[in-house]
């Protein structure tokens, strides 16, 4: 067999093992978006799929000067949605069709890491690295729910998989314009990644083209943003960077302030968080934690002056920063892995020498092996959690379904300002604004806002006087609903 149908045959292998793999993981377990995220992204799926564009009915009080009729989505980047609205179209929006979607996606990171790995150490580290991003339980775990995680690993994989093959300046660009619109912090690839495509090509057009394939991706929705909202980089999740550590109680985030204020206790400085959590995230080094190995191989790459290596490690280190300055999480870095196992897999076929072997095994043991470091908890949590459910045979349970009493009281689509919005959004199509924990910002949008209804599973800290004249029980809707009392003429 030539080396051409060689390659091909080593993706094609991969392709089937990703599906595979994937498969195996949800083997018992009903579809269903898991968490607020995936419930977000999902909900700007339908409106797109429907022909409403990229709006949303899941309101956040900071956005509430954008309006709630037909309000924009201003939170997540564009792509993981729009990937989501064909087949949304195509067979409807629910939760089984994201789940066959997340299904080839996998089946896709699979084989473009083991595309990547071959393309710099040959075969062997590419069917090394198949099976060892396969098998990764921090990747698997995070590609079964409905979020931008292995949309985000894919494209930044593809990224370092256009450099390796000597793609164009301006497919490279393209592929880091696509990472930035998965994820915002995807915009460190473009600096990263420019240094290599100058290296092989020294011209001025160079860099142009590279410039030019970002922004042939990012300026449409620059545009889309600066016509809605005035700013082309408008972004709710700017917030992030002021958002307190500390957890604080439910609404009580700078997300659910109808103007964040900076100085309260939600809130906390940027550099102070930097300073705090970046020395907490070097000392766990999330990704040597999910496979030592592969970032062993990754160093020794970056040793020998691999630029690749060098150029993936630099894209490490600023994601660290950022993840220091928002939230010190691993699912942020979690789609850097399957490139970290591929350069790493690639690095040691290629300078391993009497290591290699050795390192290869350790490679691909590394999700039976014990975790040094150990995992950040939310990684950890979210593993614990997939596994548990999976054990629990919840197809044997009964499908929570929305009361159609719910759907009745809340036909027409009237604002909420809800507990629960993420969930109340998909499932009854109202406009749902999330509750804030402050008396005054929760007044301040009832008295702003045409709002219908109010969900509460308690009052907390507002006033049960005001609250009662203001809101009727509405049992028959649900538990914990009231509707809007009318106003006097």
């Amino acid at each position: 067999m030539n080396p051409a149908r060689r390659g091909a045959a080593l993706l094609l292998c991969a392709a089937l093992l990703g599906v595979a793999c994937a498969l195996f993981d949800l083997r018992g377990v009903a579809p269903a978006f898991r968490s607020g995220d995936a419930l977000e992204y999902a909900l700007m799926a339908r409106h797109l799929a429907r022909g409403e564009g990229f709006t949303t009915n899941l309101i956040y009080p900071p956005a509430l000067w954008l309006g709630i009729e037909a309000a924009p989505a201003v939170k997540y980047a564009p792509l993981w949605p729009l990937v989501l609205a064909g087949p949304f179209a195509a067979f409807g929006a629910d939760a089984s069709v994201a789940r066959g979607v997340l299904v080839i996606l996998f089946a896709a990171l699979v084989t473009a890491a083991a595309a990547l790995a071959a393309a710099r150490g040959g075969l062997l580290a590419g069917a090394v690295a198949a099976v060892a991003v396969a098998l990764s339980p921090e990747i698997r775990f995070f590609a079964l729910d409905a979020v931008s995680e292995t949309l985000f690993a894919l494209a930044i994989t593809l990224a370092l998989l256009a450099c390796a093959r000597g793609a164009s300046a301006f497919a490279v660009g393209l592929c880091c314009g696509l990472a930035y619109l998965t994820r915002y912090n995807g915009a460190v690839l473009l600096p990263a990644l420019l240094p290599l495509v100058w290296a092989r090509d020294r011209a001025v057009r160079t860099p142009v083209l590279c410039a030019a394939g970002f922004l042939a991706v990012a300026l449409p929705w620059w545009m889309r943003n600066l016509l809605v909202t005035g700013d082309p980089f408008y972004s709710l999740l700017s917030l992030n960077l002021w958002v307190s550590p500390d957890p604080t109680p439910f609404g009580g985030s700078l997300f659910f302030q109808p103007e964040p204020d900076l100085g309260s206790a939600a809130a906390a400085d940027p550099l102070a968080k930097l300073t705090g959590q970046l020395p907490f995230l070097l000392a766990r080094l999330p990704l040597a934690s999910a496979n030592l190995a592969a970032f062993a191989g990754v160093l020794l790459g970056c040793l020998r002056r691999d630029l690749l290596c060098l150029a993936f490690a630099a894209i490490c280190a600023a994601s660290l920063v950022i993840a220091a300055l928002a939230l010190p999480l691993g699912r942020y870095l979690v789609p850097l892995l399957p490139a970290s196992i591929a350069l790493g897999a690639a690095a040691w076929t290629g300078h391993g020498g009497k290591l290699r072997v050795p390192a290869l095994a350790l490679l691909l043991l590394a999700p039976v092996l014990p975790r040094v470091p150990a995992p950040l908890p939310d990684v950890a949590l979210v593993r614990a959690t997939w596994e548990a459910e999976r054990q629990a045979d919840v197809q044997a349970l009964p499908v929570r379904e929305t009361p159609d009493a719910l759907r009745a009281c809340l036909a027409g689509r009237p604002a909420v300002i809800a507990e629960k919005a993420p969930r109340l959004a998909w499932d009854t199509d109202a406009i749902a604004i999330f509750s804030p924990l402050r008396p005054r910002d929760f007044w301040r949008i009832v008295e702003e806002q045409p709002v219908a209804f109010a969900q509460r599973r308690d009052l907390g800290p507002l006033e049960a006087e005001r609250f009662a004249a203001e809101f009727a029980p509405r049992p028959d809707c649900g538990p914990g609903f009231y509707e809007r009392r009318a106003r006097s003429q």
